[in-house]
């Protein structure tokens, strides 16, 4: 959806993450982010966002912030088990260059084996608050583990 070189993330392992450790990354609103975002949902329309336009919500679905600051995805086999998403009024404009705090919030192993993690993502521009998502997963959870193997 962006013009940026597609990045190789390598695959974050359940012991390597770190709960309440705060990883920072910039997450650009470019015109060409905006517009694929608007042609997903609204096709046919006019799409051609202009800079300062506000974005869709939409704009912050997608791992590309939390695996930048993370520094890699998440294990082969992660279910995405739910995502809430709050935006700010006023929201993020076009153009805009975003600061991203993503802070793993969770990360336990139940008796069960299943390893639980919750992610919380905070977008801010000059400061202030446009939109925070909380994410859960079961990280790794089809992949089959060293152990099992």
């Amino acid at each position: 959806m962006s013009t940026r070189p597609p990045a190789r993330f390598e695959d974050i392992a359940f012991a390597e993450l770190r709960v309440g450790k705060p990883y920072r990354t910039s997450y650009e609103l470019g015109l060409d982010l905006v517009a694929a975002f608007r042609a997903a949902a609204a096709p046919g329309r006019n799409q051609i966002p202009h800079v300062g336009e506000l974005v869709p919500p939409a704009v912050y679905s997608t791992f590309r912030p939390m695996f930048e600051a993370l520094g890699g995805r998440m294990e082969q086999g992660t279910i995405h088990t739910h995502q809430s998403v709050t935006v700010a009024t006023p929201p993020a404009r076009a153009g805009d260059v975003l600061d991203v705090e993503v802070t793993v919030v969770r990360a336990e192993e139940t008796a069960d084996r299943r390893r639980l993690v919750e992610v919380a993502t905070e977008y801010r521009h000059e400061g202030r608050r446009v939109c925070s998502t909380r994410s859960r997963y079961l990280w790794g959870f089809s992949a089959a583990r060293e152990d099992e193997r």
